[in-house]
């Protein structure tokens, strides 16, 4: 499976969209969807899970491999339940507030390497007159030609907890860092970037042609 196969099937799923909509009706969208998504199947071949360990992480557009560990890609939504008068079979669902988890990172300890340290210590420091620094961190998932095929943007990242190795003179392991970054919102874009571009692409192409 190559990056052909994510980006014709994401091509398949935008396309079959745009198709519904110029044709009026969401029956239609599904249909011109799945019909696509069958063809790209054929040519590209089928779709597997990805594997947990094939990733980078990019932040503020530098990648880095050297993460162990990556976890709290979570979004949670505050449902309300509520009653109505006379109904005592069901309740009604009311959607809240929504909210993201923290993400936390794991990493190998290099002593002569602290820039989370810092950047953690110019955020906590009243005196700093250096600006709260907040960047886009990317997860980028690979598939087993290492070619991406997903990715999820936080935005507005920064460090709010830092902790350091824990050291064990009878030990041979390896000594880790942690993070916990919090961030404002995150996106998923299915196939990449590639995808993402092709899909800008594709909606101006449709804006031009009046979809």
């Amino acid at each position: 499976m190559g990056i052909g196969s994510t980006l014709g099937g994401s091509l398949g799923q935008m396309g079959g969209s745009s198709a519904g909509q110029a044709l009026g009706g969401q029956v239609a969208g599904k249909l011109a969807a799945s019909g696509i998504s069958a063809l790209s199947a054929m040519l590209f071949g089928r779709a597997d899970p990805e594997l947990a360990f094939q990733y980078s992480l990019e932040i503020d557009g530098i990648t880095s491999v050297a993460f162990k560990e990556c976890k709290g890609i979570e979004f949670e939504m505050d449902v309300k339940h509520v009653r109505s008068g006379g109904n005592n079979v069901h309740e009604h669902h009311l959607m809240g507030p929504t909210k993201f988890k923290p993400l936390e990172i794991k990493r190998g300890f290099m002593g002569a390497n602290g820039e989370f340290y810092s950047w953690l210590q110019k955020i906590s420091d009243p005196f700093s007159k250096t600006a709260i620094q907040r960047v886009t961190i990317s997860l980028v998932i690979y598939n087993d030609e290492m070619n991406e095929v997903g990715r999820f943007n936080f935005y507005n990242a920064f460090v709010s907890k830092w902790s350091g190795p824990g050291m064990d003179a009878a030990s041979t392991d390896i000594a880790f860092e942690s993070m916990t970054i919090q961030y404002d919102w995150f996106e998923f874009l299915p196939g990449g970037i590639f995808a993402s571009l092709a899909s800008q692409a594709l909606g101006a192409a449709a804006g031009a042609l009046g979809f």
